[in-house]
């Protein structure tokens, strides 16, 4: 981890959450500002044999933490998805190989399709339902993700213990 730290440091990239500081409590220390990686649900019982590793239970605050936020280790937070990205038996053992992505600020962005404009609608129940009871309101547009800065986005590949 400290290589990618490097990686995106050296390409100035930026953290993209702020440090958490410490409180008034027993045995808490502030957490660092940080770069963001991205697991599957399957590497928990290894991100917590990583030394060093932080688990969110441990923050000196837990105010403003999303659900999915894991754990910290060195200048990375780590959120977890069962959807992380994985490749099925693609180690030389057959192991699953699981995708971590690990990014800084604008490394991806999301971009408004040109000639493209956003529609919010209303149908009358009438129109909606046969016995006129629901009616609805639907908004429609495009979007689209992006790299905008492909030095700020790196990542691991790992297995996961068993």
């Amino acid at each position: 981890m400290d290589n990618i730290e490097r990686i995106l440091l050296d390409n100035d990239a930026r953290t993209m959450l702020s440090m958490i500081e410490a409180e008034d409590k027993l045995g808490t220390a502030p957490v660092r500002d940080a770069f963001i990686a991205l697991a599957n649900t399957a590497l928990t019982a290894s991100l917590q044999d990583v030394s060093g590793v932080l688990l969110k239970n441990a923050y000196p605050s837990q105010e403003g933490l999303r659900p999915e936020e894991y754990c910290s280790i060195s200048r990375f937070r780590f959120f977890v998805s069962s959807k992380g990205g994985q490749e099925a038996n693609a180690s030389n053992l057959g192991n699953t190989v699981y995708l971590v992505p690990m990014y800084g600020v604008e490394s991806v962005a999301k971009i408004e399709q040109n000639n493209y404009t956003s529609r919010v609608g209303f149908r009358p129940d009438w129109v909606v339902s046969s016995v006129a009871q629901n009616s609805q309101l639907y908004a429609k547009f495009a979007v689209a993700a992006a790299i905008s800065n492909q030095q700020w986005l790196s990542g691991l590949k790992a297995t996961a213990t068993v």
